[in-house]
């Protein structure tokens, strides 16, 4: 009587304009982190395996919805960030329910939309069009990091490909970092302070994959001590608190 239904339908709706649109997609990208919620509850008694098929049932109906809906399909033809959260959404509720094949044809998805985002210099032309640019670019660079993380499950390397026009992780990662250890100043537009928190989870997988060992002090400063150092050392397997 009370469950969510398995579809996006009404999401971002706009009065007097549109009951829902393609771009509300984005609104459930948290749903990755309850997976991993799921992933780690997985043998407690406190959820049981009927609730444990019902959840890979709405998952494998709602990946549906995703994929052959009016507003699923507006949002997986976009061109920025908000097609990089749809296809983590998806790679990630692909594996959930066991649907290895599909799972490994949204990396290769992932792969297109880095050599069509990016440009040769590293870096992502819409999203530095945005007026809080820093935001976004980080914003693009998160779910891109997440889709590789996931794609080590079909034994698929994201972390370390280049395109065929020579774009890459790495490229974009080590372009952005010297910003975000506030080495260089930001020359985009940024009409609002930009919140260094959100690039701790880049700053620590940036740190084990592309052996910057100044991302993981910053990590640390950054956070202080706050407790959000054990969720991040949790789902990175990384002790970040630790010298």
């Amino acid at each position: 009587a009370t469950k969510m239904n398995p579809n996006l339908d009404f999401a971002q709706a706009v009065k007097g304009r549109t009951t829902g649109r393609g771009y509300g997609l984005i609104d459930t990208r948290h749903f990755v982190k309850l997976i991993d919620g799921i992933g780690l509850l997985h043998k407690s008694p406190d959820l049981s395996t009927k609730e444990q098929d019902g959840l890979q049932q709405w998952f494998t109906a709602f990946l549906n919805w995703m994929q052959t809906s009016k507003n699923g399909v507006e949002e997986m033809n976009t061109t920025n960030n908000h097609a990089v959260w749809y296809d983590l959404q998806r790679l990630c509720f692909a594996l959930y329910t066991g649907q290895t094949e599909l799972a490994k044809k949204v990396v290769v998805s992932a792969r297109e939309r880095l050599e069509n985002q990016m440009n040769d210099a590293g870096d992502f032309p819409r999203e530095l069009q945005r007026t809080i640019s820093l935001h976004y670019t980080v914003f693009i660079l998160d779910p891109f990091f997440t889709i590789a993380q996931l794609a080590e499950n079909v034994d698929m390397d994201l972390w370390n490909h280049t395109t065929p026009g020579g774009k890459s992780l790495q490229k974009g990662f080590n372009v952005l970092v010297p910003f975000l250890l506030k080495e260089k100043k930001w020359e985009y537009p940024q009409i609002l302070p930009f919140s260094y928190e959100e690039a701790v989870p880049l700053l620590v997988k940036g740190a084990e994959r592309y052996d910057c060992t100044q991302c993981k002090t910053a990590a640390r400063d950054i956070l202080g001590t706050k407790a959000e150092y054990e969720r991040l050392s949790l789902v990175t397997g990384i002790n970040i608190a630790a010298n």
